[in-house]
């Protein structure tokens, strides 16, 4: 964390002037709470997902990581008109937290467990 602090600071102080302005940061395009509130269900919805494709998921290393990132794909395909960069772990502001836990503590409502033989 360290050494992408200072290689930002580093990139923003040695950029010359005239692309100075290409340097902006993420941006919201609606309303805070709006923003927040998208962010939160895309923020559920990717943990949920996550959660779904590691435990129940197939056994195969390649498809599991195959469905992860189609997820990321299509979530931060559907947020992009709310939240621009969404799901940034970089971004991540502390509204989303409570979601996360919800979708933790949802998933065994949502799968049953698996049953012994």
């Amino acid at each position: 964390a360290v050494g992408a602090m200072g290689g930002a600071s580093a990139v923003k102080e040695l950029m010359p002037m005239p692309h100075k302005n290409l340097l902006g940061g993420p941006s919201i395009k609606v309303d805070l709470h709006t923003g927040a509130i998208a962010e939160g269900i895309l923020t559920f919805c990717f943990n949920l997902a996550l959660l779904f494709v590691i435990i129940r998921g197939p056994n195969s290393t390649i498809l599991k990581v195959w469905l992860l990132s189609m997820v990321t794909v299509s979530l931060r395909m559907a947020g992009s008109s709310y939240t621009g960069p969404s799901m940034n772990p970089a971004n991540v502001k502390l509204e989303t937290l409570p979601l996360l836990c919800l979708a933790v503590h949802s998933f065994p409502l949502l799968c049953k467990p698996y049953e012994d033989k």
